[in-house]
């Protein structure tokens, strides 16, 4: 039984700081965390930065689709007064950014967003020379599909909701198969879905099994009891306490 899982910072340590910018990185690196979790998103003109909706409207001072706005546009509007005014100025950050500020600090698992983005996303890891400091995770799995294809040394998950703990031993199976023919290396599960039947069958497949998003203590000690391999939250620090795992 794994009793202590890695922790996963959700895209940074989102609880204290605005969520996938380069503060929230350096946060949960000084609170413990060996990894962190980020949503990346193409520009315009190509550029793949950080970004969890398809839209500017939440997290930035702009408003309407990344999609319409090129980098040069990005740099211009603020990605972290709306979480606190110590935040003001903060940008969106290029992967290439993000990568080296995790360079020698924390793993990073990027969610590739965008089923056509994916070689955009791995050339950006392969000038970084970052293949053994990434992992890739997707709910498409397409997209984990061709990053196999494209980087088959990067550890692919596949992001699903999982099932209800009442599940069968087929539907488990079922729903295991979509990743394995994928090629994935482990599936990341939704809290509520780590049923007993497919903790089961990914333990007889070979894969391990991640959650999100994990926050509460009591529930961050049940799903390290059940053995996942990796815990995503946004409060690593909390985590990290709870599991004895502290800085």
């Amino acid at each position: 039984m794994v009793s202590h899982p890695l922790i996963v910072a959700h895209r940074g340590f989102s609880a204290v700081a605005p969520e996938n910018t380069l503060a929230a990185f350096r946060a949960a690196h000084a609170a413990g965390a060996v990894a962190a979790e980020c949503d990346v998103r193409c520009t315009a003109d190509g550029q793949v930065v950080l970004l969890h909706d398809a839209t500017l409207d939440r997290t930035t001072s702009g408003t309407g689709p990344l999609a319409g706005v090129t980098l040069g546009d990005l740099r211009r509007l603020d990605a972290g007064s709306w979480r606190g005014a110590e935040y003001a100025g903060e940008a969106v950050p290029t992967l290439a950014e993000a990568l080296d500020v995790a360079r020698g600090r924390l793993h990073l698992v990027i969610e590739v967003k965008e089923s056509s983005i994916a070689e955009r996303v791995m050339e950006v890891v392969r000038r970084a020379d970052a293949a053994a400091h990434v992992s890739v995770i997707a709910f498409d799995a397409a997209i984990c599909r061709r990053v196999r294809e494209l980087a088959p040394t990067v550890p692919v998950g596949w992001l699903t909701g999982g099932l209800p703990s009442g599940a069968s031993a087929e539907e488990a199976r079922e729903l295991l198969e979509e990743g394995l023919v994928a090629g994935v290396q482990f599936l990341d599960v939704a809290a509520d879905g780590l049923a007993p039947s497919l903790m089961q069958c990914c333990c007889l497949a070979g894969l391990s099994v991640w959650v999100w998003t994990v926050n509460e203590p009591q529930e961050v000690r049940r799903c390290a009891s059940l053995g996942v391999a990796a815990l995503t939250t946004d409060d690593p620090a909390t985590a990290l306490a709870v599991l004895g795992g502290g800085p």
